[in-house]
């Protein structure tokens, strides 16, 4: 994700890959599977690696990491609304409804003189 957002492809290539994960089954276990699976799709193998271990990327890959051990997120899709709240999908919420509390808690943040009417704190 973060070595195509920036090379500047992860528009033309986001969906493209989502369904050959999702759809075709693949796995990926290494940046060089990644790379030899898009190379020719928008760039080179050889481009795709050189990103891959680019000081931003992999700064990018470690910032989100931490975010997820943060946040204890065990599973997508999951919100953080204002570094405080962790919305998750599961029987009683589904996407849509992330969304909408996701709005709500912006609206009403108590950080930002309202009052929080959903949602659980991050880590607790």
């Amino acid at each position: 994700y973060y070595t195509l957002l920036e090379m500047n492809l992860l528009e033309t290539n986001h969906t493209r890959i989502f369904a050959e994960i999702h759809k075709n089954g693949r796995i990926f276990r290494s940046a060089e599977d990644v790379a030899d699976w898009i190379d020719g799709k928008g760039t080179t193998a050889e481009a795709f690696l050189e990103a891959f271990n680019s000081t931003n990327v992999q700064r990018r890959v470690q910032f989100a990491d931490a975010l997820a051990r943060q946040f204890q997120a065990a599973s997508v899709p999951a919100l953080v609304v204002n570094g405080k709240y962790m919305i998750n999908v599961s029987r009683q919420v589904s996407t849509i409804q992330m969304l909408d509390i996701a709005e709500r808690l912006i609206a009403n943040d108590p950080d930002d003189a309202g009052t929080a009417t959903s949602g659980k704190p991050a880590g607790g």
